[in-house]
């Protein structure tokens, strides 16, 4: 959120981990507890070591933006 807090969601993931061309990239949907606020910026975290069904780990942090359009 604006001010640093923590936003608690659900991440699902979409299949396995391709390790092909993607290089590792698999596809996820983010459903947050709460709706999304129009005009706000929100940072998605997900921390190392995540592990799949699989028993794969997920090898680094990945951090992306998500910005949530004003309404209209």
């Amino acid at each position: 959120t604006a001010t640093g807090a923590e936003l608690p969601c659900t991440l699902y993931f979409v299949g396995e981990v391709n390790a092909g061309e993607t290089g590792g990239y698999t596809t996820f949907w983010l459903k947050p507890r709460n709706a999304l606020l129009p005009g706000q910026t929100y940072t998605l975290r997900v921390d190392a070591g995540l592990t799949a069904i699989s028993g794969q780990k997920l090898a680094e942090t990945y951090i992306t933006i998500i910005k949530v359009l004003p309404s209209t």
